[in-house]
């Protein structure tokens, strides 16, 4: 009976979750006029559901690990949005140097605050700053159709590197099993076992494989998703038994199937493009809201609300994102986009989260960093997901009619 009770308990807390994914994308559509990202909502809806306010929900192993694996399918669909040939050139290099900019600022800011005591350590903190959350901005940018835009290409490339050179930093020097050089020696051997994937994968096609991938796409048989969800997960694999953070390796998977893709694109295999949609049901259908919710669940609201500090931080926070990731945006891009493109280009850069839970979340449990700290920096970071987006698309939009108003 007991054992009963628990699976019920399981159920239904699993239950409720998915009816706080429900109602995310229902809210979010009553408001549309404020452009809410869902996963706002879902986090908020997750404090709400959550032990510090209405107590709907407790967490269990079962639970976390779909938590944990919808933050890798977040990652994985960021890498697999990545085109190489589209982010190289001006985009990439841009990204790259304004990054750079980013970290010092950041942990010029991190050193401030930790040596007024209000921080314990300038590293995490100066490295949650320099993030930006790709993830959320892709499904934004794309519902605009400014994705595959010129604009939209140097937002992408900033996102990438924001999410990415943070996530190297933390599989380099944050290893949990080796140290640093060993560290180093095991990231460029997951890059050499990932080249040889991509390059296998692209070379060798088994006829036989690739009919049977294309006859079952669209039955229960669906061997091309299979493979590539075995993908994922083998990578996953290695990284989390080398010390290195699982993330890197779902990143990474979708780079290679990304790569993949595209080959099969332009041999005009539709039913291979049609493997975008599928990923997506998986991750932002199941997955990713899970994490978003759960994240919510395990927000700290009442030190939140109960630390002194947390009306100076979250501020202190929220605009040291726009220092350090927006303003090397309006310096480094000046000369190749006008005032009017770099201030959403800021904005959007300085949109952050799923890095910033994850590496809040190491910084605790290190113990480098205080819980009201790491409540006051996730805060600052849920409104820079709220705010930057819809004043962006706000500037974005007003620019277009303008141009429309002009033509005519």
């Amino acid at each position: 009976k007991s054992f009963q009770k628990l699976e019920k308990t399981k159920t239904l807390n699993l239950f409720i979750i998915f009816i706080a994914a429900i109602l995310a994308p229902i809210v979010a559509s009553v408001i549309p006029r404020f452009k809410f990202p869902a996963v706002v909502l879902e986090i908020c809806l997750g404090i709400v559901i959550g032990p510090q306010v209405l107590g709907l929900v407790q967490l269990d192993p079962v639970i976390n690990e779909l938590s944990q694996f919808g933050l890798g399918f977040l990652f994985f669909l960021a890498g697999f949005e990545i085109d190489i040939d589209r982010l190289k050139g001006k985009p990439l290099t841009y990204a790259i140097i304004g990054w750079i900019i980013s970290l010092i600022i950041s942990l010029l800011i991190g050193g401030i605050l930790q040596a007024s005591g209000l921080v314990i350590s300038f590293i995490f903190i100066g490295l949650a700053m320099s993030t930006t959350a790709i993830g959320v901005l892709v499904p934004i940018l794309r519902d605009e159709g400014d994705l595959n835009s010129n604009f939209g290409r140097f937002v992408f490339s900033a996102g990438v590197v924001g999410e990415f050179a943070p996530l190297t930093i933390l599989a380099l020097f944050f290893n949990k099993v080796y140290n640093n050089f060993s560290s180093l020696i095991l990231v460029i051997l997951f890059i050499v076992i990932a080249f040889v994937i991509l390059f296998t994968v692209r070379r060798w096609q088994p006829p036989y494989i690739v009919d049977l991938m294309r006859k079952t796409m669209n039955n229960s048989g669906q061997l091309a998703l299979r493979l590539s969800l075995l993908l994922l997960v083998a990578l996953i694999f290695i990284t989390m038994n080398s010390g290195i953070d699982f993330l890197f390796g779902a990143f990474t998977a979708g780079i290679i199937l990304s790569e993949v893709m595209k080959m099969a694109k332009n041999k005009n295999d539709r039913d291979i493009e049609n493997m975008r949609i599928k990923f997506e049901g998986i991750g932002f259908g199941l997955l990713i809201p899970i994490f978003f919710i759960v994240s919510g669940i395990n927000f700290n609201l009442n030190a939140f609300l109960t630390s002194p500090t947390s009306l100076l931080m979250v501020p202190i926070f929220l605009i040291s994102f726009l220092i350090v990731r927006g303003f090397p945006s309006m310096v480094i891009y000046r000369k190749i986009l006008s005032k009017a493109e770099r201030v959403p280009l800021a904005l959007f850069s300085a949109t952050q989260l799923p890095m910033v839970i994850v590496i809040t979340d190491l910084a605790v449990k290190s113990g480098a960093l205080h819980t009201n700290n790491a409540a006051d920096l996730v805060g600052a970071a849920i409104i820079s997901v709220i705010l930057f987006p819809f004043i962006a698309l706000i500037m974005r939009n007003s620019k277009t009619k303008q141009k429309v108003g002009s033509d005519n």
